[in-house]
């Protein structure tokens, strides 16, 4: 179970690394605008905002993680197998229709 969850935390981490980054990348010509706006002193993100996000994120991912790892060791392989592979009958159609593939599948279950 551990491994699933770190086979998840290190994209998850990577993602929020550079999601952290963008949001500084974009926040500078904000708050430049809103200094100039106001007369105030230089204006900064509080580095408090970035763990608490990075924590948020991370912990959120964990846990989503956990718990569809502790729901599969509960299951038998062929069980846990058969529930990963088989969608429910007309899934995805509408959305299809909406992206307006008009492909036509063999297969029941596209």
């Amino acid at each position: 179970m551990r491994a699933y969850v770190g086979q998840a935390l290190i994209p998850a981490a990577v993602g929020t690394a550079l999601g952290v980054l963008a949001g500084h990348l974009l926040a500078v010509p904000v708050l430049a605008e809103t200094e100039e706006a106001y007369g105030t002193s230089s204006l900064t993100v509080a580095p408090w905002v970035d763990l608490t996000v990075t924590a948020g994120v991370l912990g959120l991912v964990a846990a989503t993680v956990w718990v569809s790892a502790w729901r599969g060791g509960r299951m038998r392989t062929v069980d846990a197998l058969a529930v990963g592979r088989s969608p429910s009958a007309g899934r995805g159609r509408r959305a299809a229709r909406t992206a307006g593939c008009r492909c036509r599948s063999r297969s029941p279950w596209v």
